[in-house]
């Protein structure tokens, strides 16, 4: 069964979605049954590495139909508008003999290929206030279309699935749970774990952030936490990496920054920027533990790459943090800072010397396990769609 997985020009701007396909190709890749074969349909024009990372041996189709603002892309937009059906991509999906779309928006109703949609979240429903009129609209507009076209609709999490479902009661039995599980690698060795502290002047310890700075992450309560630790006379240092621009709130680096100095916080609160995978994974092995304060996820990453790697995590208490259900998580209200300042304090604490080698013991022999579970369950919804 042939599956066209296109990576578009967005994902070049978003750094979570593009790891997300890397990591569900390289898991069929690695652990799937050769029931289907990933197809990935990619830009002509596109950064030098925008495939790295890609199983080496993955089937690759180029295409001028994903070159923004060239004249195959024009005349392709404008007939999908005019019709209502993106007939220049469903043309050729069938010439290259493709049996499904995943991941991408429905084609219409005259396509002839069946589309397996993705929807990360619904965060726009819940958390309107973080969104614009103009973006609310374009995000209304794709849910509307999976409900009249799409063959089956991907969520990663049972809470999605089920905000999912009341916002579209239509697509209900055509929603599928796909937990994310993400290629992690080897820890690093000691040896690499003090480079990269050295890299980036990290003398002591530290608890450890590592999520995009779009203002749904939420760093501000943990801003807010170190102010209040500070207050108490017990400070801890939070460092933060990811990328710092957020188009809904492009001010929101400086006004953390700003924040934490009001709090006499500013040492406490380090914010690196983007940083190397390799890097992210040493942090993360040095740190204290791990922390996601985020108001929303549909699966969170950083998450599920604590849990490969044994550490400890602070999370907000959002329904799909419980589900992703960590061992020894300590949860907190995102919008308490008093809380969260608890929670953090709790961590810092530290706890027994073995524990952390325990769950990374647990993880070494779990982790692959439910990478197979991952990479066997999206043949297993691909093949039904098509029977």
């Amino acid at each position: 069964m042939r599956v066209v997985v296109p990576v578009t020009q967005n994902y070049f701007d978003w750094l979570g979605g593009l790891n997300y396909l890397r990591t569900l190709v390289g898991a069929v890749a690695e652990h799937g049954s050769g029931a289907i074969e990933p197809i990935l349909l990619v830009p002509r024009r596109r950064p030098a590495d925008a495939l790295t990372g890609f199983p080496p041996g993955a089937a690759l189709e180029t295409t001028a139909l994903f070159d923004a603002r060239s004249p195959r892309w024009a005349v392709r937009t404008a007939v999908a508008r005019g019709t209502g059906t993106d007939l220049g991509l469903d043309r050729l999906l069938r010439r290259l003999d493709a049996d499904l779309l995943s991941h991408h928006a429905p084609l219409g109703g005259r396509a002839r290929t069946p589309t397996l949609a993705w929807i990360p979240d619904l965060q726009h429903r819940l958390l309107p206030e973080l969104f614009d009129r103009r973006d609310h609209r374009a995000r209304d507009r794709l849910l509307a279309r999976i409900d009249r076209h799409a063959a089956g609709v991907l969520v990663s999490s049972q809470a999605a699935a089920s905000d999912l479902a009341a916002a579209l009661p239509g697509v209900s039995d055509r929603i599928h749970v796909l937990r994310f599980v993400p290629d992690v690698g080897p820890a690093p060795d000691p040896a690499e774990v003090r480079a990269v502290r050295e890299a980036h002047g990290l003398e002591g310890p530290y608890l450890y952030l590592p999520n995009q700075l779009w203002v749904h992450k939420n760093h501000r309560v943990v801003v807010e936490a170190l102010g209040l630790l500070r207050r108490r006379g017990a400070p801890v240092t939070v460092v933060a990496t990811g990328d710092t621009a957020d188009p809904r709130s492009p001010g929101l680096a400086g006004e953390l920054a700003a924040r934490a100095a009001e709090l006499g916080a500013q040492d406490d609160f380090r914010l690196l920027g983007r940083v190397p995978y390799p890097a992210v994974k040493g942090l993360m092995v040095g740190a204290v533990a791990v922390v996601n304060p985020s108001l929303f996820e549909g699966w969170s990453t950083t998450v599920e790459e604590a849990r490969a790697l044994g550490k400890r995590t602070v999370l907000s208490d959002i329904a799909v943090h419980r589900e992703q259900d960590l061992p020894s998580a300590i949860y907190a209200d995102p919008r308490d800072p008093e809380a969260f300042a608890d929670a953090l304090a709790e961590a810092w604490a530290g706890e027994p010397a073995d524990a952390e080698a325990g769950r990374r013991q647990t993880a070494q022999v779990q982790h692959p396990v439910r990478r197979r579970e991952f990479a066997l369950r999206y043949e297993e919804i691909c093949t039904g769609l098509t029977r």
